[in-house]
């Protein structure tokens, strides 16, 4: 299935069901300023035995392909609140716990949610800064859809049906840090853009799927030809059990929309 149709069963299958996140207690969500204890998963999502890949395709429905870029490193590990803030060559959606940069919440945790585990306060060597963003991902079939995955939104729990998002037009590309705590964890696809609904994102670029390694790399998305005017699905990761048997643990930081 293309990601035109999906993107259409998206917007008809969601169905928001409530539950505690499993979350550091002590990390809260750094877009708000409290911690994201109530979150919403597009509970319909994973029928007739949609994959994570069936959901992001590494395929943009909006302009050209966008193309993915690996920097090998290294990060640049700095000390204090990550790279400064530049409003005008850079929109952030994390950059450290409760940056006041950040944009976006974690909030849309969708397939088999209940597999996920998150802190967005961890210490474990971040790439930049003093924290980074931390998921295990242990597949449980929980939701029996056999994926999970996380999206960014605003407002939170905004599957479309809520005013809010960002006019990001002029942003060029969508970088961000990532590794894998052992290596060789797969995701499916990392996403900008792609929610439905009546304020729906006015564009998407999927990737995927990535192979991540222990090391830290900066990954860039081309998104010079994506429709920016109204994004509320900042970044997005889905993971699938099959890629991902034994589960596994990763790390993102220094998400950001670039001039």
């Amino acid at each position: 299935m293309n990601i035109k149709s999906m993107m259409v069963l998206f917007a008809f299958l969601w169905v928001p069901i409530s539950l505690k996140a499993e979350i550091n207690s002590d990390a809260s969500d750094s877009s708000i300023g409290k911690s994201p204890l109530i979150v919403f998963a597009p509970a319909g999502l994973g029928v007739n035995g949609m994959s994570a890949q069936d959901v992001f395709q590494a395929d943009s429905a909006i302009g050209k392909l966008p193309v993915l870029s690996v920097t090998d490193g290294p990060p640049p590990r700095s000390k204090g609140p990550g790279l400064h803030f530049d409003s005008k060559k850079r929109f952030y959606v994390y950059s450290d716990r409760r940056g006041p940069q950040n944009h976006f919440t974690p909030s849309g945790w969708m397939g088999d949610f209940r597999d996920i585990e998150v802190n967005d306060a961890s210490q474990e060597d971040p790439a930049d800064g003093s924290t980074c963003f931390k998921v295990t991902y242990r597949p449980r079939w929980s939701e029996g859809f056999g994926w999970a995955g996380i999206y960014w939104q605003d407002p939170v729990n905004n599957w479309g049906m809520k005013q809010g998002g960002f006019n990001l037009s002029g942003m060029k590309r969508l970088t961000f840090w990532a590794r894998g705590a052992k290596g060789d964890e797969e995701i499916a696809a990392f996403s900008a853009g792609g929610i439905t609904g009546l304020y729906h994102d006015s564009g998407v670029a999927h990737l995927g799927p990535v192979s991540l390694t222990k090391d830290w790399k900066q990954y860039s998305i081309d998104l010079s030809s994506i429709d920016l005017s109204h994004v509320i699905g900042g970044f997005a990761w889905a993971a699938s059990a099959t890629e991902n048997p034994g589960g596994m643990t990763f790390y993102i930081d220094e998400i950001r929309y670039e001039r």
